[in-house]
């Protein structure tokens, strides 16, 4: 082995390489089968030896296999460094990095390996991984905890359309958006943006989603709920913290808004009639400022067209540029019209993407956005919405029944035949349509045409293809729980029918 030794360093010095035996850290040199030519006295420290290791195999010592180092041969260059993190046999807890640089000799290819302990950074990073997954696990866990906390409670109005679109700059956000039933004819909007981000933002917002909905109902008039809000606000908020809000009471019998914005993007409204766009201008200051402020006195209203839009956002769509100039509000609304214009669908998520495709983003920011429609023609057929909570089910059911009463005169078994197939149809959307999803909603409704019922209950999923669905009254599916629902509503109903999709299904009832 000395002469091969001898040999292998009159090649280096042929070569005009010069190998440093005395360098202040680990050093070898292998051949491509991993067998250790030369080593320097560092390495010998590493591995707690004394004699010469010249002739082993490093697989003996490191974790690292035959293949690995045939792959280094092929891929280093005699320039280039190859970094690598390997692991000591004897003791898994020492682990290097280990630059490894490819060493061309007589035609003969090596590689030569730099040593450097990172045991403490490894296990300081590992420490860092578990805490990062448990912080992970915790986040998303309060993201559920909070999907449920902010949902959109059922709204019971036929002349209210919205859609919503939430998209976070971290995994939890400082915007909220609620909107509710106040009365037959009233619906409350809510819009607000809490200054900063993540954990502590949200905390504030689903503290204002709590405080609204424990609010007594004589709460709900604008003047009353805003001093509510600001008066707690003042309490939880740290130094600097503020929070920008929007609140209306929108009036779907006599189309009119009251309003208050505290600080907040103005939002705009799209007249369906004569095609003109427009804001809410009347704005004061953000809440949680000081406490003697009378924002009584910033309280507006106005009359709504009877076929509008009305598109409220937060600041998060101004944080997209062109050319170094941030989005203008005037753009924001040509963007929006030209959305409208063109009878394009899902509005909302259709903006975001506008903005993605012809801006840039120049700051994380979250954003919101949450457009209703004002239709008088919506009132031809009762519609309600719920979120996918299978405990709002029951009480939508009673009350649709209930609205139905009022026209006709309902035997019982005509109101079980109804409460039967809209139990199923609710039931399937929540759990198969929207995946128990509470952020997103199951649509309801009915028209009444003389000896007729016309119900419709769709989802927001991806539908499904009717025909997979098995027959669950031949012979091989009668173990199987899928399907029966569907077969008993076509059992009970007179007609029924799918969309395309999949995700809505029309119910006939004939009713003497």
């Amino acid at each position: 082995m000395q002469n091969k030794n001898k040999e292998f360093f009159n090649l280096l010095k042929e070569n005009s390489i010069k190998i440093f035996g005395n360098f202040p850290f680990p050093y070898l040199i292998i051949d491509n089968k991993g067998i250790i030519i030369f080593h320097n006295m560092f390495f010998l420290k590493i591995l707690d030896k004394t004699h010469s290791l010249i002739g082993e195999n490093i697989k003996n010592f490191f974790s690292i296999e035959e293949a690995d180092i045939l792959n280094f041969i092929k891929s280093s260059s005699s320039s280039l460094f190859t970094t690598y993190k390997i692991f000591q046999k004897e003791n898994p807890e020492k682990v290097y990095s280990v630059n490894i640089q490819k060493l061309n000799i007589n035609k003969k290819s090596y590689l030569q390996l730099f040593f450097q302990d990172i045991s403490l950074e490894f296990k300081l990073f590992n420490q860092l991984e578990v805490k990062n997954k448990l912080m992970e696990d915790e986040l998303t866990t309060a993201k559920r905890i909070l999907d449920h906390i902010f949902y959109i409670s059922p709204i019971y109005n036929s002349y209210v359309r919205f859609e919503t679109f939430f998209k976070p700059s971290e995994k939890l956000g400082g915007d909220f958006f609620d909107i509710f039933q106040v009365d037959q004819d009233k619906v409350g909007v809510f819009i607000a943006d809490v200054s900063g981000h993540g954990v502590s933002a949200s905390l504030i917002t689903a503290t204002l989603k709590m405080l609204i909905t424990l609010t007594p109902k004589d709460f709900y008039s604008v003047d009353k709920m805003v001093f509510y809000l600001n008066s707690t606000l003042l309490q939880l908020l740290i130094e600097d913290q503020f929070v920008t809000l929007f609140y209306g009471i929108i009036d779907t019998k006599n189309y009119e808004i009251e309003y208050i914005n505290c600080g907040h993007p103005m939002p705009i409204i799209f007249s369906e009639r004569d095609k003109k766009i427009y804001h809410l201008e009347k704005i004061t200051f953000p809440l949680g400022i000081n406490l003697n402020l009378s924002y009584s006195k910033y309280i507006g209203k106005e009359k709504l067209p009877d076929f509008c839009k009305i598109l409220f956002y937060t600041d998060g769509l101004f944080s997209f540029h062109k050319n170094r100039e941030t989005i203008s509000v005037n753009e924001l609304k040509n963007i929006f019209l030209n959305l409208i214009t063109t009878k394009q669908q899902n509005i909302v998520n259709k903006i975001y993407l506008s903005l993605l495709q012809e801006y840039e983003r120049f700051e994380e920011d979250d954003i919101s956005m949450l457009l209703v429609t004002l239709n008088k023609n919506f009132g031809y057929k009762n519609y309600l919405s719920i979120p996918s909570n299978i405990l709002e089910a029951d009480n939508a059911i009673i009350k649709l029944i209930s609205s139905i009463e009022r026209t006709f005169n309902l035997s019982e078994e005509i109101k079980w035949k109804i409460y039967t197939c809209l139990y199923e149809a609710v039931i399937n959307a929540i759990i198969h349509g929207n995946k128990s999803n509470i952020q997103k909603r199951v649509f309801i409704s009915y028209r009444i045409f003389k000896n007729w019922i016309i119900f419709k209950i769709r989802d927001e999923g991806r539908g499904f293809n009717i025909k997979e669905i098995p027959d669950p009254s031949k012979k091989e599916n009668i173990l199987k729980t899928s399907g029966r629902g569907i077969f008993m509503i076509g059992r009970i109903m007179n007609k029924i029918k799918f969309n395309k999709t999949g995700n809505e299904i029309t119910m006939y009832l004939r009713v003497e």
